[in-house]
């Protein structure tokens, strides 16, 4: 059997560290709160994707709407991306929201007025989403724990009330 550290990876005082707590050493450095949270939208990204919850989310306000305004479609497509920027990521959001939306490009000319709105519409609308929730965007998260270094505890319900007037305006 092998007794200590089989690597030798980590010495602390001159004493090399045992395989296990190295291994915690090293995991523990690579990987942070930041990139869990990253790590955790990007999944829930995927299952939204796979089981089709925002088309048929997104289904149900286009039936609720009718077909009464082109302005209040790309407002509700722009709502919905915002909102799902809130809680998954700008990244991940504008993806699931071009999904829903990529039927209809097919049937419209590239150049078409409602293609380009469509689109710029959601790529504005994922990124006003980027600051709507201290994990919708990873500089969010950073600005989090550098403003804990300095003693200021900012909560979920004070960055809402910041963050909620201006992503209203803005959309």
């Amino acid at each position: 059997p092998l007794k200590g550290s089989v690597l030798k990876v980590i010495r602390i005082d001159g004493k090399d560290v045992e395989a296990f707590q190295a291994s915690q050493i090293i995991f523990h450095s690579m990987i942070s709160h930041v990139i869990m949270l990253l790590l955790w939208s990007f999944t829930l990204a995927a299952a939204i994707s796979k089981f089709g919850l925002s088309k048929r989310i997104v289904q149900r306000f286009l039936l609720a709407l009718g077909k009464r305004s082109v302005k209040l479609f790309i407002l509700v497509l722009m709502l919905s991306t915002c909102a799902l920027s809130a809680f998954l990521s700008n990244i991940a959001s504008p993806l699931l929201s071009y999904s829903i939306i990529h039927p209809l490009l097919r049937q419209k000319s590239q150049q078409s007025k409602l293609a380009k709105s469509l689109v710029l519409g959601i790529c504005l609308a994922a990124n006003i989403g980027g600051i709507l929730s201290p994990i919708s965007s990873p500089q969010n998260v950073f600005a989090i724990e550098e403003l804990s270094k300095d003693g200021i505890r900012l909560g979920w319900l004070e960055w809402f009330a910041s963050s909620i007037p201006i992503c209203i305006i803005c959309i």
